[in-house]
């Protein structure tokens, strides 16, 4: 292929060219009915090559029918790459908060501490180019389509070579695999990894789980294990795998990904996964072999040779009898009948497509005669169904508002259909179209006792997690009623004190230490979010109530399992980039209208990035070390709607200073492993690294406006404490906008005051200045604090009403 101008965004000519138009700094695309914008597009991506983003966008375009039906309903986990194949690199499994309403998700529980994962998915071309527009390289397919998450659509054979183990030999180790396939009467489809090695396919009709098909490709691994020692390896630890082929069967596991066919690599050459005829394995074919720019003639030909993998799914039973194995699964494609007693689950069963649906079918578990579960239902409104054992089904009822924790509370209660007893154990997503579609998570679930069973009047006593303690239900001619007994009013869980959120030590540089973990520091307003079922209430750090502001963030309840939660997070808007803005945020923090503030949550949406759990029904988790608060909050967590949870690594601090450097964020939170939480303290296991020199000021003051300022102000005098008094940093003159010139002015006004509240006689001295009460603050990015404890080239960034004054230190500006 030629190569293009300097210039333009692309190095060659692709043989299907990207219809993209300049817009600005920014380029559009029509893909179908959508409308895409695409960001940086001359970026280099490969620079050894001198591949543009331009480029991975053209390719993809080009490529888009031979890759989409790999990929369809498909939940996708991005490894983002946003400066390209050698920058640094971050996986990211939710959707960004600016996704788009059009991009196709897929919410998915998650296998790693609980919550659910809001993976995008690529159907068209438009959803395909909007998620590599976000830096993804690479494209990574979960193992199952998203109606069907449980069951994996095929097995896989993963050839890795490590140390010097050449493709050669990854070449001689996949016949061995074809071979043992052969001997099982199994058809298998090979491809290149796209990197150093290969992949060998056999898809799957729907029966065996995850576990099982891990155990036969563990159990034919071993078998070539034992004929090949010289050259197979199997080993977990990667120092005994030595230079031979390791068979990874491990990634044969529920939420695991691979690139899939057709997906180019951030490896050198920009190479692509393509798949091979075994006459190409045998003379001699490589992963380098295929690259963006012949990968679209390439997919042209072969496509045919892993078609296979999505038309021509095997039933794997006879395969697992012959290594004897027990194939202990029936194949799916129609739901188990019911018995003939459990006639009262006809009505359940008329109202689901089980083919579309992943609710259980019919009752597969033994009747144990008095078990209850609670299951929070996040359906076209937030509801618990109530279920409760009896007769070989469980009875039910949905109660908007859940089981009352006070005596003397009347909640709602409305009868639903019979469930099946093995609805007790699930847990997941129902697909939009279908009955009942939203989120169901287990909220509680235990036994109970019968006190009373009668038409239109029940008496229960619950011995659950969360719910303990004796319930009486009662049907009026509205529906069932249901109410806590007052004896049981010491079984409930106290609710939360006040709390004061936690504080970092400021001044300190990027490190690795495998006993700290590491977080990206978001440009917000720091919250403690007070959750129950009945409402959310959002306090700052100086203790001001700030729910009115925020009303999208009321229903945090939605989001978060449990009784009662305090959780710790920041307030985050984002650029139209996705990245948190600050500036953006300003738009929303200072308003009281209730008019202004539903017209800006339109414009200005705002997420909570939770970080911490201090509460949990009933129980302080303070003195729990961080870990272990992470994974209760995780396991509580909905990452969907406006919660989002910040990522964190361990130990490795440099490479994650990198990338929140690389993102343009703020800076990064380092935490002691095994620390405590402590209210209100600024303590040396929390350590904030800064990316951004930015700081919260003291305002002391402003000085009068000339020219096109002469009816605001010229600047802001600004300081901040040091060894217990204040001091003067110097004047702020930039990063104000009219209004806010104007509406800051108003402020000062009323704060005026005879005398500077530093004393600084520098400051008392300056010509033109005026002074207020020191009760404002606000933050200031500048180049660098000079050797006279100045500011230098300082910028307005904000006000900040969630930091007090005495939060200001000179310490906080030198770090």
């Amino acid at each position: 292929m030629a190569r293009k101008s300097r210039g333009s965004p692309y190095t060659v000519q692709h043989p299907v060219e990207l219809p993209a138009v300049r817009d600005g700094q920014h380029w559009r695309l029509e893909a179908g009915d959508r409308s895409l914008r695409l960001s940086n597009l001359d970026k280099v991506y490969w620079p050894r090559d001198g591949y543009t983003k331009g480029d991975l966008l053209s390719y993809y375009y080009g490529i888009a029918d031979f890759i989409l039906p790999y990929l369809a309903q498909r939940p996708l986990t991005r490894k983002r790459m946003p400066e390209g194949a050698e920058g640094p690199f971050f996986y990211e499994k939710n959707a960004p908060v600016h996704t788009p309403d059009w991009m196709p998700r897929c919410k998915v529980a998650s296998d790693e501490g609980g919550g659910v994962n809001d993976f995008l998915m690529a159907q068209d071309v438009a959803s395909l180019l909007y998620v590599v527009n976000l830096g993804s390289i690479e494209f990574h397919p979960l193992h199952s389509r998203c109606a069907t998450i449980e069951l994996p659509d095929y097995l896989f054979f993963d050839l890795d070579p490590m140390g010097d183990a050449t493709f050669s030999d990854v070449r001689a180790v996949a016949h061995h695999v074809r071979a043992a396939l052969d001997a099982l009467g199994l058809v298998c489809y090979p491809k290149t990894s796209g990197a150093t090695g290969m992949q060998i396919y056999v898809p799957l009709i729907h029966g065996p789980s995850y576990d099982q098909t891990r155990d036969f490709v563990g159990a034919v691994g071993r078998a070539i294990l034992r004929a090949d020692r010289s050259r197979v390896t199997m080993e977990w630890d990667i120092s005994k795998r030595g230079d031979k082929i390791f068979i990874d069967h491990n990634m044969n596991r529920r939420g695991q990904n691979i690139a899939s066919v057709y997906s180019a690599r951030p490896e050198r050459g920009a190479t692509v996964s393509m798949p091979l005829t075994w006459e190409q394995v045998e003379a001699g074919a490589s992963p380098a072999d295929f690259t963006i720019l012949n990968g679209r003639e390439r997919a042209a030909q072969v496509d045919h040779l892993f078609r296979p993998v999505l038309e021509a799914p095997v039933d794997l039973r006879p395969a697992m009898e012959r290594l004897g194995m027990a194939a202990d699964f029936e194949l799916t494609g129609r739901p188990p009948q019911a018995e003939a007693g459990e006639r009262s689950l006809d009505e359940y069963a008329r109202k689901r497509n089980f083919a579309a649906t992943p609710e259980p079918a019919g009752s597969s578990e033994p009747p144990d005669g008095n078990r209850f579960v609670i299951q929070k239902h996040d359906a076209t409104r937030l509801h618990y169904d109530l279920r409760l054992e009896r007769s070989g089904v469980y009875v039910s009822w949905a109660v908007p508002k859940g089981l009352p924790t006070v005596p003397g509370q009347r909640h709602l209660a409305v009868q639903t259909e019979d469930h099946p007893l093995d609805y007790g154990g699930f847990e997941g997503w129902i697909p939009e179209g279908n009955y009942g579609a939203g989120e169901v998570r287990i909220f509680d679930r235990g036994t109970y006792d019968t006190l009373e069973w009668e038409p239109g009047k029940i008496m229960i006593r619950l011995h659950g997690t969360r719910h303990r303690g004796e319930y009486h239900m009662v049907r009026t001619a509205q529906g069932w009623l249901v109410m806590l007994s007052k004896r049981s009013a010491q079984l409930q869980p106290d609710p939360p004190p006040e709390f004061s959120p936690m504080l970092a030590e400021a001044g300190h540089k990027p490190f690795d230490d495998d006993e700290w973990r590491f977080e990206p520091k978001l440009d917000g307003i720091r919250t403690l979010a007070y959750v129950t079922p009945e409402g959310t209430r959002l306090v700052s750090r100086t203790g001001r109530d700030q729910t009115h502001i925020y009303p999208e963030l009321a229903s945090l309840a939605q989001f978060v399992n449990a009784l009662s939660a305090v959780v710790d997070g920041e307030i985050v808007a984002s650029d139209d980039s996705g990245r948190p803005s600050f500036e953006r945020l300003q738009q929303r923090m200072n308003l009281t209208g209730s008019a202004d503030i539903q017209r800006m949550r339109k414009t200005v949406p705002v997420t909570l990035f939770a970080f911490d759990l201090l509460w949990l029904d009933g129980r302080s988790l303070l003195a729990e070390p961080v870990e272990e608060r992470r994974r209760l909050l995780e396991g509580v967590a909905t990452e969907t709607g406006r919660l989002r949870l910040t990522l964190h690594r361990d130990g490795q601090g440099k490479s994650m200073f990198a990338a929140v450097k690389a993102m343009g964020l703020e800076g990064m939170i380092a935490k002691r492993l095994g620390s405590p939480y402590l209210p209100g303290q600024r303590s040396r296991d929390w350590r904030k690294v800064k990316a951004l020199k930015r700081t919260s000021c003291v305002v002391l003051g402003w000085t009068c406006g000339s020219g096109s300022r002469s009816t605001t102000f010229g600047s802001l005098l600004v300081g901040a404490h040091e060894d217990g008094r204040l001091v003067w940093l110097g004047q702020v003159g930039t990063g104000f906008t009219e209004p806010v010139l104007k509406d800051l002015l108003a402020k000062l006004v009323q704060l005026e005051t005879g005398e500077p509240a530093a004393g600084d006689p520098a400051l008392a001295a300056l010509k033109g200045g005026r002074w207020v009460r020191p009760e404002l603050v606000c933050d200031v990015e500048y180049l660098q604090l000079t050797a006279g404890r100045k500011l230098r080239a300082p910028s307005f960034k904000g006000l900040r009403p969630d930091k007090s004054p005495a939060d200001c230190t000179v310490e906080e500006a030198a770090g």
